[in-house]
């Protein structure tokens, strides 16, 4: 799916530049090598970065009670 129709970048190139760092909607218009234009993709950029951060959140809350309990 397109998530960038002003630059031609797909869902595909934004999960990957964030797979490779990118953190933000800027860093990954950067990774894309691209500049915002009309600013409709930001939202779906912002929604693929939370979806990539969701993972790592909920297994840091699972292994939290194990540390504590750990110490």
């Amino acid at each position: 799916m397109y998530v960038c129709l002003c630059n031609g970048f797909t869902c595909r190139d934004v999960r990957r530049v964030i797979g490779e760092g990118a953190s933000s909607v800027g860093g990954v218009f950067r990774a894309c090598e691209a500049r915002p234009n009309c600013g409709r993709c930001k939202e779906v950029i912002k929604d693929y970065l939370a979806e990539a951060k969701a993972p790592a959140t909920a297994v840091s809350a699972a292994l939290q009670p194990a540390l504590m309990a750990a110490e």
